[in-house]
């Protein structure tokens, strides 16, 4: 059990929960074009900012692990700072008034280390202009680890349910 990486994970320090658990704001908004990645690989980005149409704004990207962390819940892993954002085109909607934002260009990536601990992560999304977050939640695995258990998650069901679109 010493060895096992999620264990020596949860050890770390946290980040408390007032810090990474903020309130969502349609000023950022965003979703992963992934929700799951192996680690070692590329989770990009597709987020919109609530501004005039040839308008940019600043924003940050807050990478969190969801887990233990001496009950804080979750702990910073990296922030991707400097970033300006736009304002996506207006998404597609189909005649049953589903709303597809697939036309969205990729705003920002994270490469994933290597040796990122598998589970459930966070990125939170940070305007610097005027405070507004939003989060976008997303899977790491490590498709070459072997372990006795596995968590599933019910990523689909959060799509199906998220609200977006006003559906």
């Amino acid at each position: 059990m010493a060895d096992n990486p999620i264990v020596l994970e949860n050890q770390k320090p946290g980040t408390p929960r007032s810090v990474w658990d903020a309130p969502s704001s349609n000023q950022i908004e965003g979703f992963a074009t992934q929700f799951s990645v192996d680690n070692g690989s590329t989770v990009s980005f597709k987020i919109n900012l609530n501004v005039g149409q040839s308008a940019t704004a600043p924003y940050r990207i807050e990478i969190y692990r969801l887990g233990y962390y001496g009950g804080d819940g979750a702990t910073l892993v990296t922030t991707l700072n400097g970033l300006t954002g736009i304002r996506q085109p207006d998404p597609i909607t189909d005649s049953r008034g589903l709303v597809d934002a697939g036309n969205w260009s990729v705003s920002a990536s994270w490469a994933t280390p290597a040796d990122a601990v598998s589970g459930v992560y966070l990125a939170k999304l940070v305007r610097t202009d005027n405070g507004a977050t939003n989060q976008i939640p997303f899977i790491v695995r490590d498709d070459g680890g072997t372990s006795d258990v596995l968590l599933q998650t019910s990523d689909t069901t959060w799509q199906a349910y998220n609200g977006w679109g006003g559906r």
